[in-house]
C-alpha cells in the first residue's frame, strides 16, 4: 500500500479512504506472515497530460514508461527507507528508556551505597568507642572485685579473732570453775 500510496502521489489514509468508496481496485492476500493488500493501479485513472505531453507520450511511450519507473524507483527507496527508519526507532525507542531508566536506577543505587558505607562507618566508630569503654568498665570491674576480696577477706579474719575475743573470758572463767570443782570434789 505504501508503494502505491507513493506511486499516486497520496498519503495512506486517502489509498484507504479510495479503497473503500471502489476507486481503487485492491485485494487482501493471507501470507503466513500475515495479510497483505495488492493494489491495482491498472483501474487508477491518471489525471490527464497536456496535449505535449500526450504527443510525446504517444512518440515514445516506452522512453516516458521507463522515465516513469526511474521517477518511481527513488520514491520507494526513500519510503523503503522511511519504513526501516521507522521500525529501528520503534525497536530502539524502548531499549534507550529502559537503558535511562537503568542509568537513573544505577544512580539511585550508587547515593544508596554511598550513604549506607557512611552509615556503617559510623557503626564502626562507635563500635570501636564501645569497645573501649567496655574494656575500661572491665577492668574497673576486676579492680573493685579485687579491693573488695581483700576487704572481705580481712574483715573475716577481723569477726573470727572479735568473735574469740568475745568468747576467751568466758572461756577461761569456765575452765577455771571447771577446774576448782575438780579440785574440791577430790
Amino acid at each position: 500500500m505504501q508503494e502505491a500510496a507513493a506511486i499516486l502521489g497520496v498519503s495512506l489514509n486517502t489509498l484507504r479512504r479510495r479503497i473503500d468508496a471502489g476507486q481503487v481496485r485492491a485485494d487482501k492476500v493471507q501470507r503466513p506472515q500475515g495479510h497483505v493488500w495488492r493494489v491495482y493501479l491498472d483501474s487508477v485513472q491518471q489525471p490527464p497530460a497536456p496535449a505535449q505531453q500526450r504527443s510525446e507520450q504517444d512518440a515514445g511511450s516506452t522512453l516516458h514508461q521507463d522515465a516513469d519507473s526511474t521517477l518511481q524507483q527513488p520514491a520507494t527507496s526513500l519510503m523503503q527507507a522511511e519504513a526501516m527508519a521507522a521500525y529501528t526507532r520503534s525497536v530502539l525507542e524502548p531499549l534507550v528508556t529502559a537503558l535511562e531508566r537503568s542509568e537513573d536506577h544505577a544512580r539511585e543505587l550508587e547515593h544508596e551505597n554511598g550513604r549506607l558505607g557512611a552509615e556503617l562507618e559510623r557503626a564502626t566508630t562507635a563500635v570501636a568507642t564501645l569497645s573501649s569503654e567496655l574494656e575500661a568498665e572491665r577492668s574497673a570491674k576486676s579492680a573493685l572485685e579485687a579491693r573488695t576480696a581483700l576487704q572481705t577477706s580481712d574483715a573475716t579474719q577481723e569477726s573470727a579473732l572479735s568473735h574469740w575475743r568475745l568468747w576467751v573470758p568466758w572461756l577461761l572463767a569456765a575452765l577455771a570453775i571447771v577446774v576448782v570443782v575438780g579440785l574440791l570434789v577430790r
